[in-house]
Order: C-alpha cells, then structure tokens, then sequence
C-alpha cells in the first residue's frame, strides 16, 4: 500500500536536506521525494512497503536530528471489483469421494 511520509529534519539547512534526500533515496520502495516548509526542514516520501520508523532511525542517525511528523496511507487503486474476482480465481479444494467399493 502506497504511504507519504513526512519527517521534519535538524536545523542544519541545506546540508541537511541534501543528506536527507540521498538516505531516502537508498530506500527500497521509495518513488518520490520532495523538500516542504520556507526552510526546506521537512521532507515528505511516498512510496509502498516503506517502514517510516527505521527510515526515521537511520535519518537521526546520520543527520543527528529527525522527527516523524505524519505519515498518511494513499487510497489503493483496488476496486471491490478486482477483490471480488481475486477471490473467485482461487482454485476451490476438490472435495474427497469415497470409493464405492462393495463389500459381501
């Protein structure tokens, strides 16, 4: 499922977000990036299957300071349709017949 994240980052300026913006980048999952507020201080990531912790973590680890201000999942394209003909595709379990043996 798709999610924006947004992570508000140290008073360091634009050293900072250039660094931000290259730990975000080694993200797997990660398919857009931009730079928010007048002091380009917070960042905001959408991606899908990101953990918005350890991206957090890894950020206050090299950056010194981050904080996780939201983090917002994305409307998923799935129509009821899809859902209803993902689960009629599921192959049914043949039910089991006894054999008709006859006893005498």
């Amino acid at each position: 499922m798709k999610q924006k994240i947004v992570i508000k980052l140290g008073n360091g300026g634009n050293r900072y977000s250039s660094k931000a913006m290259k730990i975000a980048a080694g993200v797997s999952g990660v398919e857009s990036m931009t730079l928010l507020g007048e002091n380009k201080d917070r960042i905001m990531v959408i991606g899908a299957g990101i953990d918005a912790v350890s991206l957090t973590k890894c950020m206050r680890k090299k950056l010194g300071s981050a904080e996780l201000i939201s983090l917002i999942p994305i409307g998923n394209n799935e129509t009821e349709e899809e859902k209803i003909e993902a689960i009629i595709q599921y192959p049914k379990r043949p039910s089991y017949q006894y054999p008709s043996w006859h006893y005498y």
